[in-house]
């Protein structure tokens, strides 16, 4: 499994690589410190099964990287998108939410147990389980 962290903090990122791997789920963890890195990487044929997206970030904030990858996809296959931010805002919760292509909104930080409840979401997709049934934590 891939996992890409879009977020700003390079500690933020450092420690949530740490509990990702906590986890003992069998994946390799990049960064990119904001959307526009994020995009760059995908366009070079990285393709990540997890995306943890950071709202805030200069350059190409969350928003615009949800936007853009919205109108323009990169490559036949959508990654799981889940929102990984400090904000507190309904609107932002919402607007996120809106995308299709997020499937979860929690709250920093990054915790075993999220990690698990994404992996398993991700898992059961496949069966009758929505695709949408993570929501802030």
């Amino acid at each position: 499994m891939k996992v890409l962290l879009v977020d700003d903090s390079h500690p933020f990122n450092v420690l949530s690589g740490f509990v990702i791997k906590d986890t003992g789920i069998d994946c390799t963890v990049h960064e990119a410190l904001n959307g526009k890195q994020a995009i760059e990487l995908m366009k070079n044929n990285y393709v990540p099964d997890i995306i943890f997206l950071d709202l805030n970030m200069p350059v190409m904030d969350g928003f615009d990287f949800l936007q853009q990858i919205t109108t323009e996809p990169i490559g036949s296959v959508q990654p799981n998108i889940y929102i990984l931010t400090s904000s507190h805002r309904d609107e932002d919760e919402k607007r996120a939410t809106s995308f299709e292509i997020v499937k979860g909104f929690f709250e920093k930080p990054l915790t075993e147990i999220m990690m698990n409840m994404i992996v398993n979401a991700i898992h059961n997709v496949s069966s009758d389980t929505p695709p949408n049934i993570l929501k802030r934590a």
